[in-house]
């Protein structure tokens, strides 16, 4: 019901602004770029020409997973020059109703697709590569995206800076074209592959910060709350050998619970780590039942994606050292 209530809204929408959006040109003013959650906002905005809005969909404090569209979100996405989300199906509702609010300048990509792993779901379990590294037009239809699948490939692809540096790379082209078409100054236009290259040097540095912050804690083993650090463990050589909440928006059942007990005595864990955007009462409860370190890990920060990362980093380094 709530998807059918958000696809007619996103139709009544786009109806509403089809007389002043669906033009190839729009008055002027600065290039404005949606994205669906913080990370995204501290990996893009860098990179844009001076002056432009960058709106995120995601409200602070909630979780990724499960969240729908409001029609604030939906005004935004009809009237954006560019949008940006992670894909891989994170972002299921959002994708449901993109093509439905559509204006003829704006242009659509995902991280998943410009690093090459959009698609992958099944070809990883396949042992196959059927990643590719282009972008859609508006008049895209990605009702593919909802199919994916979180068993094929974990997609949070932020949390790894090696991906966040080549991501910052391929977007830079798509961002000059989605200025032009907005009508940005030229000479702001053109210096975007420079904001890009200052970008993916500030993410090595922050990359080569992590490897000497983890390198003392190499190999050990972690339980988190969700499934969202898997990228970022196996970058650093640590191992996330279960997770309390599989399902995400569902409370761990007793069984779920015995299983984490179980590794963290298997595994020898010295920390298990919550998140902001869930109740900590069941990790609260494992922590002291283990009698283990509770630590605490942002997957989404608010907007800073460096000093998320770096939160992050020592967080794990502090709770897994000596």
């Amino acid at each position: 019901m709530r998807g059918v209530f958000i696809a007619c809204l996103a139709c009544l929408v786009s109806c509403v602004l089809a007389g002043c959006e669906r033009s190839s040109t729009r008055e002027a003013g600065p290039m404005r770029v949606v994205v669906t959650i913080p990370p995204l906002k501290g990996l893009v905005e860098p990179m844009l020409p001076p002056g432009s809005e960058v709106i995120v969909l995601l409200p602070p404090g909630r979780s990724e997973h499960g969240w729908e569209p409001r029609q604030g979100d939906l005004k935004a996405i009809a009237r954006a020059d560019l949008t940006v989300s992670v894909g891989l199906g994170l972002e299921a509702s959002f994708f449901r109703v993109l093509h439905k609010v559509r204006n003829d300048r704006r242009i659509d990509v995902t991280f998943a697709e410009l690093v090459g792993l959009e698609g992958a779901g099944a070809s990883i379990e396949a042992g196959k590569s059927a990643g590719h590294g282009h972008h859609h037009d508006h008049d895209h239809e990605h009702d593919e995206h909802c199919d994916h699948s979180h068993d094929g490939a974990d997609p949070h692809l932020w949390l790894d800076p090696v991906l966040c540096m080549e991501f910052a790379g391929k977007l830079a082209p798509v961002i000059e074209r989605a200025a032009r078409k907005a009508g940005m100054n030229e000479s702001d236009v053109v210096r975007t592959a420079e904001r890009a290259g200052e970008l993916e040097a500030r993410i090595g540095q922050l990359d080569a910060e992590c490897r000497r912050l983890l390198e003392p804690v190499r190999g050990k083993a972690i339980v988190t709350h969700h499934a969202a650090f898997g990228r970022l463990a196996d970058r650093y050589g640590l191992r996330v050998v279960e997770v309390v909440r599989p399902v995400e928006g569902v409370e761990p059942t007793t069984g779920q619970i015995s299983a984490v007990l179980e590794a963290i005595r298997r595994e020898g864990v010295s920390a298990i780590f919550a998140e902001p955007q869930y109740a900590d009462r069941s990790v609260d409860m494992i922590a002291q039942r283990a009698g283990v370190q509770l630590g605490r890990l942002d997957p989404l920060g608010s907007g800073d994606w460096f000093a998320m990362m770096r939160a992050n980093v020592e967080e794990l380094a502090a709770k897994l050292g000596p």
